[in-house]
């Protein structure tokens, strides 16, 4: 018989470490089998103890991470720096979304995807809009490379609201056409993304009818003891585009103040589509304005989409001050600007078999925001327990400069919109079980019209009519909100909200001779109010299950540009003013169910429903009697937007993941869904069928994806009318009809984080350099793209 005797050790530091980023993780318990020892890692991660054995084991164990097991031999070998896997999804994940406050997920009647910081990381997006279709549910449209327009179950622009720390970002020019806004936000800076999906009226107000995409920059820690300096910095290069993406981050803690300052540059060059051999994509010649006139130049390679390439700049600073225990106050600042911006949509596009513009670009486009919050925490008061005051100052300037091929004449189109918000909102905890949520909101929108004519041989300068109308434009909404959850019991959750709303919009026209149209009224003047409620139910009826039912309303106001923009939209039309325009409304049932497997399996499928009453739709329309006008030459048939009745849109949603090991998974995603409108015809922003197929390894250092992206096809029948015209943009069928053919790319990713301040990503997109462009895109996607990403922590 041989006896072991256990002997002690000399003191140790263990320190645990996300296995992933190698950033340590505090809250970690830590315990042997009998319990005998126990402890939590502190703020960095450490724990000590002064009396271990060799014949020792420690259980690992954090609510985010996979249970560890470890010997003592085991961690000598390993240094005493222990590695946990993150999970890929949490029980009681957190999401802010939908009440403005943080919430379990599994509390919550709605569907939400949550992009989170290591997600983002990953995949390396080098736009906020691309990062948004990481999320594998959300289909983005181009119709230029400096642009990407999110659509969500069939909504789209401004019909979907866009949220940057709390801020709403829609303004009164928000386009009903694909919208490329969201690139404005410097995805670098982003730390998590949340995407609600379905009406948001009742918290958000109006815009929020297909859904919410929430971003949340840095988040600002202050330190419990010493101060805290971090740096790090990214640089980016893809190849199909050339592009060279740089990004750096300064971070200061301290016990009372916090700092955060990123900027960001990224300059893309003209887009390399993939192989083919359709001469509809390629981009066979391009035109040059040479010695005062235009040249048609043959491109010397097809494939390069001359002219697409852009440069942006985003600049973020954050600061956090801790007023007292209760009270903090903090500052945002942001900034981005860009060159122009060429739309390639419109570059492209010919007529009587010549290029149709010979310029056609947006200027630079340019976003601020101050933001001001304060934070409190009022534990005894009797209406609130939580309060947040925000109050937020946006500048946005647009510009649009275009000149028809062999014209001397260049028109500019230039707007400059200011928006100020007020927002107070409240949290009140009733009991145990139960939460009251409310707030008030008001919003002021200011927009200036401009434009005029540049004579390139000349110089000379002639004012033409604006895009919105040239003299004073405003709007003024105010509303508040209720929003209540109940926990019945451990298995049956219940939330219901209301939100009252009053909008005004006021247009002027200061000049209204230089417009086409006769007889335009002085002003336009619209009063609107709107009534909006949610209810739902959680109820988890057996260990894993989870059921889910919600029904909601949403609706949006006319804006300025809905209810008063004169311009030349389609090739042969022209839209014209609407002062009878209504606010549109929607309708919409969500049915979701939920199996989770522990950490081994999760699936999750999601049917909705939406009703459309008075949409908004841009139709055939008579202006004085008159179907048409005579402008710049060529006759333009008459259309504006109108409420057109009532449509309906339907789909489901599902989404697989399975661990086969600690270190191999899959994930599957799948999304379908139809659109009609009361005539039967097909709604514009009603996405094919798409989905995604991922094979991820991850251990150590070390992860890799192998995904396949898949798109379906959208045949003539089921596209939109106004889809229809755009047949420079689309496939032919055999029939000769326009139709968005189906397409797959195959994609591979790979990290290898060398140590806690250096990291290295390689990946390649479309790996059989396909030829495709995605639905409603005026652009070609790119063809194979390789990537390479270093990122250094200090």
């Amino acid at each position: 018989m041989v006896l072991i005797f256990p002997f002690l050790l000399p003191a140790q530091n263990i320190i645990v470490k996300d296995a992933g980023t190698l950033e340590p993780i505090p809250n970690v318990t830590v315990f042997t089998p009998s319990h005998s020892i126990s402890g939590l890692t502190d703020r960095n991660g450490i724990i000590h103890f002064d009396q271990l054995s060799a014949a020792d084991t420690l259980i690992f164990r954090h609510a985010s991470y996979r249970k560890k097991v470890m010997s003592y031999p085991d961690m000598e070998k390993s240094g005493f720096n222990i590695l946990l896997q993150e999970k890929d999804y949490k029980l009681d994940e957190f999401i802010i979304s939908a009440n403005k406050w943080e919430q379990k997920e599994n509390e919550v009647p709605i569907h939400i995807s949550l992009l989170k910081s290591k997600d983002i990381d990953f995949f390396q997006a080098p736009t906020a809009a691309d990062l948004l279709s990481y999320s594998h549910e959300i289909f983005v449209q181009k119709s230029q490379l400096g642009g990407g327009s999110p659509m969500i179950r069939g909504f789209a622009a401004n019909r979907i609201l866009l949220v940057i720390d709390g801020v709403r970002m829609n303004n009164l020019i928000f386009r009903s056409g694909n919208l490329q806004n969201s690139i404005l936000i410097d995805p670098n800076s982003i730390e998590e993304a949340e995407i609600l999906f379905g009406p948001g009226s009742v918290i958000y107000g109006s815009d929020a009818l297909g859904g919410v995409f929430d971003f949340h920059t840095r988040k600002l820690s202050l330190t419990t003891d010493s101060s805290r300096f971090m740096a790090s910095g990214l640089f980016r290069f893809a190849s199909a585009a050339k592009e060279q993406s740089k990004h750096i981050e300064l971070t200061f803690e301290h016990k009372n103040w916090a700092s955060f300052t990123s900027f960001s540059h990224s300059a893309f060059g003209d887009l390399r589509m993939g192989k083919t051999a359709d001469p509809r994509m390629l981009r066979q010649t391009y035109v040059r304005r040479l010695a005062n006139h235009d040249s048609i130049i043959v491109n010397d390679n097809p494939l390069i989409q001359r002219f697409s390439g852009y440069d942006q700049w985003n600049v973020l600073q954050k600061l956090k001050f801790r007023i007292n225990p209760s009270w903090d106050l903090q500052y945002a600042f942001h900034f981005t600007t860009s060159t122009d911006i060429p739309r390639y949509d419109k570059l492209h596009e010919t007529k009587d078999s010549l290029p149709k513009y010979g310029d056609w670009h947006y200027g630079p486009q340019r976003w601020m925001m101050n933001q001001i919050q304060i934070n409190g925490k009022l534990q005894r008061n009797p209406l609130m327990n939580m309060i947040k005051i925000m109050f937020a100052q946006q500048k946005v300037q647009e510009s649009r400069i275009k000149r028809k091929f062999n014209n001397d004449r260049e028109k500019h189109y230039i707007e400059d919109v200011e928006v100020f918000s007020l927002n107070l909102d409240a949290e009140k905890f009733l009991n145990k079980n139960s939460i009251l949520t409310y707030g008030l909101e008001a919003i002021r929108n200011d927009v200036r019209s401009g434009a005029y004519s540049l004579n390139l041989t000349n110089g000379n300068r002639d004012s033409i009519g604006s895009r919105y109308p040239n003299g004073k434009n405003y709007s003024l909404s105010m509303g508040g909100f209720m929003h209540w959850k109940w926990n019945v019991c451990p298995r049956l959750s219940f939330q219901s909200g209301l939100r009252y709303e009053v909008y005004r919009l006021y247009a002027g026209f200061s000049n209204r001779s230089i417009y086409s149209l006769d007889s335009l009224p002085e002003n336009i003047f619209l009063h609107d109010r709107a009534l909006s409620g949610s209810a739902g139910m959680v109820y988890r009826f057996h260990p894993g299950w989870r059921a889910s039912a919600n029904f909601s309303t949403g609706f949006r106001t006319p804006n300025l540009d809905d209810i008063a923009k004169i311009f030349d939209a389609e090739p042969g039309t022209m839209v014209v003013i609407n002062p009878a325009l209504q606010s549109e409304d929607a309708y919409n049932g969500d049915l979701g169910l939920t199996y989770s497997q522990g950490e081994k399996l999760k699936i999750k499928l999601t049917a909705f429903y939406s009703l459309l009453v008075n949409i908004m739709v841009r139709e055939d329309f008579q202006w004085n009697g008159l179907d048409s006008l005579y402008v710049n030459d060529e006759w333009l048939r008459l259309r504006a937007v109108v409420n057109a009745g009532k449509g309906n849109i339907y789909g489901i949603s599902g989404q697989l993941k399975y661990q086969f090991t600690n270190s191999l998974s899959t994930q599957l995603y799948y999304t379908w869904m139809r659109g009609r409108d009361g005539m039967g015809d097909a709604l514009r922003h009603v996405s094919p069928p798409f989905g995604s197929l991922f094979l991820n390894y991850e251990k150590k250092q070390w992860k890799a994806s192998a995904y396949i992206i898949y798109n379906g096809e959208i045949p003539y029948v089921n596209l939109a009318p106004s889809e229809r015209k755009k047949i420079q943009n689309y496939a032919l069928d055999a029939e000769n009809h326009p139709y968005s053919p189906a397409w797959y790319t195959l994609n591979f990713k790979l990290r290898y984080r060398y140590s806690k301040n250096f990291s290295l990503h390689l990946g390649i997109e479309n790996l059989l350099d396909k030829a495709y462009r995605p639905y409603s895109s005026g652009i070609v996607a790119p063809g194979r793209n390789f990537l390479l990403s270093l990122n250094v922590h200090i």
